[in-house]
């Protein structure tokens, strides 16, 4: 970040006077004053985008000269290209393969939208026109596309009165838990108890049962492992974070007794400690740790424990996510640079993209904990979630988003975008709908064991059922939605590898019997006609909840109507499905996808002429009736036991021989596993 430390707080005062006598506008700047930027829109050089929106394109050779006339706004522009122009030379300099580069900057447009938050404050971005020429030996063109912004802080007189075009901003603080960061923390915790009326209508705001086990991390005691008898209550925090690996302080049958005494401080793992210093700097008496708080040698424990995830994170006060930490090791309380001048300039920053609206300036906008199938869980069911970036820390909770370099109590709205919001409030209209975003978004998700596929997606099974407290969970499947979930399919385009679990945890017709990405059905309950007669689920005896870790041994049997189908190998391993029973059906086109590469192996190097496809659905998307069909493969001949290998989507255009497949194929009774 660049600060421009070039007039004093009395220089602006005496400026301000100045202009307000003389009443004279700079043609070339409009003295960044939005109302003579408002009123003369109509110049080449200025004019609106949009009645929110003004833009101003500068010559820099404009502003040079504009600055030597003694013009206060273009000084202060002049300033600001030739940081950009130190910083787009860093940039090009290190794509140079010689080092050796020259630059050129055109003109410099200053965009100011006035419409860009919810609270109508203004930010001025810059958009620089630069090109790079290389030398003959490196030869090529770089040209910069990076924006910039420059702001003044709350309460500068540079920003009530002298460049009205300039809007305040946040430095990302100096210090990991300056007074300022702890103060922007309590007001958003804070703004959300009393102003945002969809989180108290659905989460408590008052001290609430604790978990089984929590830290007790009061400043004026030890640390030490709280065991809950039943009936404790009050506010505590929970983290959320990446083990990377083993985490080398754990709770176990051994070490379970010494913790109750007390755990110093310094043989804490540094994510923890962080974590423990922000429960101290937001007044939070207790902090529940996974590693912690879970026996680790016990499956008993485990196992218990796993179903309590939802009320662990549903019930906490607020979860503290280490976004920028990639391991237990690593912390998260970053510490950046910041001074305090008048004017400044930065590149703007990128907005991520975590389910969460937070800024970066460098690197990624991917968080260790976005990919982690664990940690979905641990950010949808909280109420509020502060977020621990590389770069800033941010706000989330059931309303909406904050980020550290806005200022006050400015909110993101939650958009359409489901995995931007919580999705299990009473007031979504759509639980099923939710439900297939959040399998999408969680199937894409890593795991160091495969096994956790299903229970690490309990504690969300759990909360949902609350919805639907009749219906059964099937396998990662809600029984009343079953026809439209059991036409997923695998998505290739995440080019991840998908196979078999093994051993099985969830049955062929479920997503979660494989690895990897898969895509669900859009399409709203009403756009999926079933095509199946006498469908019922059977699942495997269960009980305390076993049915949210393993389904191992489910099916489904159902009768419908069935064809042969026979899978030429083409091209690079590619399928194409041939259905035999609709050799007299012209103009359809049928899409072939397998499940896992496994699959896809085995039809290569074991071929069958033929498998079966059973007519699942018609389902109405982009426009047009699409029929599904599931790709069959019989594990029994003695019992009809077949096994999904992968699905089939048939679309016949309209006008062609007929656009039903009713009464094509053959009726059978069949029973998936």
């Amino acid at each position: 970040m660049k600060v421009l430390p070039w007039i004093s707080s009395r220089a602006a005062t005496d400026i301000v006077s100045l202009l307000t006598k003389r009443r004279k506008a700079c043609p070339i700047c409009y003295n960044l004053d939005l109302d003579l930027m408002s009123k003369k829109s109509d110049t080449p050089m200025l004019f609106r985008r949009s009645p929110g929106m003004i833009e101003l394109r500068i010559k820099r050779k404009s502003i040079l000269e504009a600055n030597e006339r003694g013009c206060q706004g273009c000084r202060l522009l002049s300033q600001i290209v030739d940081f950009i122009i130190e910083d787009t030379y860093r940039d090009a300099l290190s794509r140079s393969t010689k080092g050796d580069v020259t630059n050129g900057m055109k003109d410099l447009t200053l965009q100011i939208d006035r419409n860009l938050y919810d609270d109508k404050r203004l930010q001025m971005n810059l958009l620089p026109h630069i090109t790079i020429e290389y030398n003959e030996t490196d030869s090529g063109t770089f040209i910069s596309s990076q924006r910039y912004e420059a702001f003044s802080l709350s309460g500068s007189p540079s920003q009530s009165s002298l460049w009205s075009a300039i809007g305040n901003g946040r430095l990302i603080l100096d210090e990991a838990l300056s007074d300022e960061r702890i103060a922007t923390m309590k007001m958003w915790l804070e703004s959300c108890k009393r102003n945002h009326p969809e989180c108290q209508f659905t989460f408590s705001t008052k001290s609430t049962l604790l978990p089984d086990r929590v830290l007790y991390v009061h400043p004026a005691h030890d640390i030490r492992l709280h065991i809950n008898s039943g009936k404790d209550t009050g506010r505590y925090a929970a983290l959320s974070h990446c083990w990377g690996g083993e985490v080398a302080l754990q709770t176990t049958n051994y070490t379970i007794d010494s913790f109750r005494n007390g755990i110093p401080l310094n043989t804490l793992p540094k994510n923890f400690q962080d974590a423990i210093m922000v429960c101290r700097a937001l007044e939070i008496d207790y902090l529940w740790i996974d590693s912690l708080c879970i026996i680790q040698d016990s499956k008993d424990d485990w196992a218990e424990q796993a179903l309590k995830m939802d009320a662990v994170y549903f019930n906490c006060f607020v979860t503290i996510a280490a976004d920028a930490a990639k391991n237990s090791t690593s912390g998260f309380l970053a510490t950046q640079a910041g001074q305090n001048y008048a004017v400044y300039v930065r590149r703007a920053g990128h907005l991520g993209t975590g389910g969460f609206r937070f800024h970066y300036w460098s690197g990624s906008d991917k968080t260790y904990l976005k990919s982690r199938g664990w940690v979905l869980q641990e950010t949808i069911l909280p109420c509020r979630v502060l977020h621990f970036t590389a770069e800033e820390v941010a706000w989330q909770c059931a309303t909406g988003c904050r980020c550290e370099c806005q200022l006050g109590d400015l909110l993101f709205k939650h958009e359409v975008n489901p995995d931007q919001a919580f999705l299990f409030s009473p007031r979504s209209s759509d639980h099923r709908t939710d439900w297939n975003f959040i399998v999408k978004e969680y199937s894409n998700r890593s795991f160091s064991h495969d096994s956790d596929r299903l229970v690490a997606l309990a504690g969300i099974a759990i909360r949902a059922k609350q919805y639907c407290p009749g219906v059964r969970y099937l396998a990662g499947i809600w029984e009343d939605d079953l026809i439209r979930s059991l036409l997923w399919s695998t998505d290739r385009s995440q080019r991840q590898p998908s196979r078999r679990i093994d051993p099985p945890i969830a049955p062929s017709w479920s997503w979660a019997s494989v690895t990897g990405a898969v895509i669900t059905v859009d399409s709203t309950q009403k756009d999926v006609r079933s095509k199946l007669h006498n469908l019922s689920a059977e699942l495997p005896l269960s009980s305390g909840g076993k049915e949210y870790q393993t389904a191992a041994g489910a099916s489904i049997t159902l009768s419908g109507q069935v064809f042969r189908v026979a899978l030429p190998q083409a091209n690079a391993g590619i399928f194409k499905a041939l259905l035999l029973d609709l050799e007299g059906i012209t103009g359809h086109s049928c899409q072939c996808g397998i499940d896992t590469d496994d699959d896809m192996v085995r039809l290569r190097t074991q071929p069958q002429d033929q498998y079966l496809a059973i007519y699942t659905a018609v389902v109405w998307e982009t426009f047009q009736f699409n029929h599904y069909m599931l790709l069959l493969r019989q594990v029994s001949q003695k019992e009809q036991k077949y096994e999904r290998i992968g699905h089939l989507k048939i679309h016949i255009k309209q006008g062609e021989l007929q656009t039903s497949l009713d009464g094509l194929g053959r009726l059978q009774y069949i029973c998936i596993v």
